[in-house]
This record gives structure tokens, C-alpha cells and sequence, in this order.
């Protein structure tokens, strides 16, 4: 490996390459073939990656390599001085590849990003480690180089300000690549999911950019020529229910006088169904599509998992209210939560079902790195590694990609790194079930024709030329796709038929959905490859007692390892 060398000062005009790790293909994190069929690459611009560049010295000359867009050349990593590369814990194999890349061109690397923040020890053979949020990290890391030691570990500078977050660098990013480019108005989320690591490492109170700040930063979206989708990435949109309703209304008048250039989806909790207003305010705006983390129907499990937030209403009918808003709602759940009933596979299908959910993500749930959850599993000896060994408590956790079946850590097919209060193999054949059925082009296609005749009002975004010819692209290589499917093709054309009988507005909508489940479906044959062969490993059931002093009521545990 050759000696790692970096200028002395960081305000010389440096070269920075700045590179985005692949994510797994045919995932929730890569529609492949959407992308494909529209002519774009990928879905989502790299826009940690892109603030970062905005927040380090603007002398510098930046690059961005998105691998999920083009191929890392050799030539790229020989011109840069600094290489910063980051992500999430999808993309671990790909960050720990650019840094053995990276050290043996000789060349200074600089790890952050939610994974690195949460695991630092994994990336411990990248020169920097700048954890926690770019705004106040990285000048800590900066003046650390100033006096001399660039190397090492930078923390501690806590959550920043947002109001002054710099605009992100989108001139970097090729913008028509991808299917949805992201912004950001808010950080953290009020509530207290025991398994969720968002407030970790955000905060449990969110912070806000104000609303000039996000219409400046759409302004930029809209000066560089990009026109379409928008997403919203905050951990939860309306967690600041106060600052978001002093958006709302700029928002809706900056998009009004520009003749609505861009249509909007984001993350939202179920209360937002409570907000008449609110929902009116973000249907005026064009927001199309909300995800929602629903995650189980059960009221014990959301209260024993600390979501009481989705108990104070009736599913059934917060999804409906948001829906008649001119809303479309996909929803995340979970399987494997101790002490949920033995039907839980069931409850998940027919919540689905009935609220005419057409994109489901059902995960296995996930000891993640800094959750609340992980501390009580390793308080109670119950971790594992990713493949299926129990961690002793002088052992390290972390979740690394080798330890994983198939090498990719999704949690669709690789959760349960801890010791079940139910059987494994029971719940990887109801994950098998679940993901079989939501995904079968019959019941896909019932619930999106419902999905779409339930949305009342009209677009305001109309398309331009460019995304009309994508979207005629897409739409025709769908059919192509679709009817050469022998076990798809009457359910599409069936449902092409239903949704024409909608009108035409409604009828792009339902093309997009349709266009969705050509992802789907391939994603649907991979995931259920793996956990089929997880089940097949999975040795026969090995019950622990578990007792008061460690649940609240008797239980068992069920361990095994996995091959």
C-alpha cells in the first residue's frame, strides 16, 4: 500500500472527488428498472454527499462520482487529493471497497455518513472518520488539519443550526440521471421508536430550515433546468408540526407562481391525519407521495415498541382521511417483534389490503447500531450477529456485510440479528408469505386501481416535453414488459382498462404504480430466493425461558445459527 500524502493547508484549491457508493440493485433502494424503462439511472440524488460539498472550503474543485450512475475510473481517484465518500448501512461494502481503493492510490480518504456514525470502528482504515452532522463536523475536522493533524477521528460538534445550512451543491450532480432528485427542510423526529436509530443521531427534537431557505433551495433546482420529482428527505416532515405549517403556505405560493415546476413526496407519522389543513396545504402544493411507518396493526406491539402514536386513531381511518386529501399512501411495517401474535403475517396483508396500500416495505426487524432496541437485546444476552451467533457480552456488536446472507444488508431479507420470542423459521415463512402475496400482480393491481380511485383531485404539475417523452418511453417499454409476463399480463391490461375509466390525470398516476411493479416484481423473485434459502439454514427451534426480570411477561426466546 503506498504512503498516504495531503497538501498542508485545506484552503489551497484542492481536488475532491466525492463518491456515492452503489446500492443494492432490484431494492427498495433501487428501482433498477423504473430507472431503466425511463431512460434515468438511478432514483435519488446523493445529497449528503452534495451539502458536504457545500459545506467544505468552495475553493476546492469538486467531482461527484455517483456509482450508482457511472463506473469509478481509475483516472477519477488519481486526479483527486481528498476523496470523501459516505453512506448508508446498505452501501457498507461499497464505502469499505472506495477506501482500499482509495489507500492503495496513495490517496487521503475521509469516511462520514449515518453508517460510518454509527459503527466508526468498521471504517477505522480510512485516514479521517468525520462523524455526526457536516455542518458542525467537518470545520472541526478542518481545523484539526490547519494545525496539522488531518488523520484521525472528528466529533463532538453536535446538531447544527439549520437555518444556516448552506444550499447543496446540485450543480455537481447531472440532474436528469435520476429519477427523483431530494431536498431537505427539517432533522429528527419527536417520537421514541425503540427501534428506530433516526433520533439517535438526529435528535428527538427536529430542527428547521425556514421556509425562505427551502423555496431558495428549489429556486436553484429550478435555475439549473430541472423540472419533476422532488423528495422531501426528513426523518419525519410534519415532526415540527409548528415550522411545517409556516411553510406550507410559501411553499404552496412559490410553486403557484412558477406554474408548479415540480411535484413532491415525503415521510410523514399517521397524527398527520389529524391536520385538515395541512393536508389540503400539501395537496395544493402537488405532494403525491407519503410513506408512513405503520408497522404493525397490533396495538400491544406498537405500545411495547414505544409507538403509542399510532394507537390514538383507527388506521383504517387516519389512511382514509390522508387518502381523500389527494394523498397517496405507502406505508412500511415490521415482522418479528417480541410477543406479536402468531397471525401477524396475516394482519399485515389485510392492512394492506384494505387501505389500498399499492407499495408496502415489510422489514424483518433490525437490532440497528445506537437503537434503543439494541441496548435491551444486549442487556438481556440476546444479540446476534448477521449470521445467526450470539454475541457475548465482552464481543463488539456491529452489523457487518460479510456476516450477511447473500452479502446485502436489507432488511427485507436480513433482520432478526437477535434471539425471537417466536419461532425463526415461523417468521422467515411469513415473510416469505407476505412478500409473495403483496407482490402478486393480481393483488398489486387491485389495490393500486383502488389506491388511485380513492385520490380525489387533479396534478397541478404538468409535465414538460422532456418528462413526457420519459414518461412515453417508460410507458411503452412497460407494456412490452408487462404482456410478455404470461402470469402478468391480463392483470395489467385489466388494469390499465379500470384506470382509463378514471380519466386521464388518473391514469398517469396509475401508470407510474404500474411502472413501479416491474421493480417489484423482479424484487419480489430475489427476496423471496434469499429467505427462502435463510429458512432452509434455519436449524429446527431452540427455546430459551426468559424470565419477569427480563420481559414483562413469560416468553422464550428461539436461537440458532444460521449456515
Amino acid at each position: 500500500m503506498r504512503k498516504t500524502s495531503i497538501p498542508q493547508s485545506p484552503h489551497a484549491p484542492l481536488r475532491c472527488l466525492l463518491v456515492s457508493p452503489e446500492f443494492p440493485k432490484n431494492s427498495f433502494w433501487n428501482w433498477t428498472s423504473v430507472c431503466e424503462s425511463r431512460g434515468q439511472k438511478t432514483m435519488g440524488l446523493p445529497l449528503g454527499l452534495l451539502t458536504l460539498a457545500a459545506v467544505l472550503p468552495q475553493e476546492w474543485h469538486f467531482q461527484l462520482a455517483d456509482l450508482n450512475t457511472k463506473k469509478l475510473r481509475d483516472s477519477d481517484i488519481q486526479r483527486a487529493d481528498v476523496i470523501c465518500v459516505g453512506g448508508m448501512t446498505t452501501q457498507q461494502d461499497g464505502i469499505l471497497n472506495i477506501i482500499r481503493m482509495a489507500r492503495k492510490h496513495g490517496k487521503f480518504v475521509v469516511v462520514g455518513g449515518t453508517d460510518p456514525t454509527s459503527q466508526p470502528t468498521i471504517y477505522q482504515d480510512a485516514n479521517a472518520l468525520v462523524l455526526g452532522e457536516a455542518e458542525t463536523n467537518v470545520p472541526i475536522w478542518l481545523t484539526a488539519w490547519e494545525q496539522g493533524s488531518p488523520e484521525g477521528v472528528f466529533q463532538g460538534g453536535g446538531a447544527p443550526d439549520l437555518t444556516v445550512s448552506p444550499i447543496p451543491r446540485y450543480d455537481l450532480a447531472r440532474l436528469k440521471d435520476y429519477l427523483y432528485v431530494s431536498t431537505q427542510s427539517s432533522r429528527g423526529c419527536p417520537y421514541h421508536c425503540e427501534f428506530c436509530s433516526v433520533t439517535e443521531l438526529f435528535g428527538h427534537i427536529p430542527r428547521t430550515k425556514t421556509p425562505e431557505q427551502v423555496c431558495r433551495e428549489l429556486g436553484t433546482l429550478f435555475d439549473l433546468g430541472y423540472r419533476g420529482w422532488v423528495d422531501f428527505v426528513d426523518d419525519n416532515f410534519i415532526g415540527n408540526k409548528t415550522n411545517v405549517k409556516r411553510l406550507m403556505p410559501v411553499l404552496v405560493d412559490w410553486c403557484k407562481r412558477r406554474n408548479y415546476p415540480f411535484f413532491f413526496s415525503t415521510e410523514v407519522s399517521l397524527n398527520l391525519a389529524e391536520e385538515s389543513e395541512l393536508m389540503d396545504q400539501m395537496a395544493a402544493a402537488d405532494f403525491r407521495y407519503l410513506f408512513t411507518g405503520i408497522e404493525s396493526s397490533d396495538e400491544k406491539v406498537l405500545l411495547a415498541t414505544q409507538k403509542p402514536i399510532n394507537t390514538h386513531h383507527p388506521i383504517k381511518q387516519r389512511i382514509r382521511r390522508i387518502q381523500e386529501h389527494g394523498l397517496l399512501v405507502t406505508a412500511g411495517f415490521v415482522l418479528g417483534f417480541d410477543n406479536e401474535a402468531e397471525n401477524a403475517a396475516d394482519s399485515i396483508l389485510a392492512c394492506v389490503k384494505e387501505n389500498a396500500l399499492p407499495v408496502a416495505m415489510v422489514s424483518l426487524l433490525t437490532a440497528a447500531p445506537l437503537a434503543q432496541l439494541t441496548r435491551r437485546l444486549a442487556a438481556e444476552g440476546r444479540l446476534m450477529d448477521l449470521a445467526g451467533n450470539l454475541i457475548g457480552s465482552d464481543q463488539t456488536f456491529e452489523m457487518r456485510t460479510a456476516q450477511c446472507a447473500d452479502s446485502i444488508l436489507d432488511q427485507t431479507a436480513s433482520g432478526l440479528n437477535f434471539a425471537t420470542t417466536r419461532d425463526r423459521k415461523t417468521i422467515l415463512k411469513d415473510q416469505i408469505r407476505i412478500i409473495d402475496t403483496l407482490y402478486d400482480p393480481a393483488n398489486f393491481m387491485a389495490r393500486a386501481v383502488e389506491a388511485v380511485a380513492r385520490i380525489p383531485h387533479l396534478p397541478k404539475h404538468k409535465p414538460g416535453w422532456v418528462e413526457s417523452w420519459a414518461d412515453l418511453k417508460g410507458f411503452v417499454r412497460l407494456v412490452i414488459a408487462m404482456s410478455l409476463q404470461p402470469d402478468v399480463r391480463r392483470h395489467f391490461w385489466r388494469f390499465l382498462s379500470q384506470s382509463w375509466k378514471l380519466g386521464p390525470d388518473k391514469f398517469a398516476l396509475a401508470a407510474a404504480l404500474a411502472s413501479i411493479y416491474r421493480h417489484f416484481m423482479e424484487m419480489r423473485a430475489r427476496l423471496v430466493g434469499i429467505l427462502q434459502r435463510r429458512y432452509d439454514c434455519e436449524p429446527e427451534s431452540q427455546l430459551l425461558a426468559v424470565n419477569d426480570s427480563q420481559r414483562n411477561e413469560d416468553s422464550t426466546l428461539e436461537i440458532g445459527t444460521r449456515c
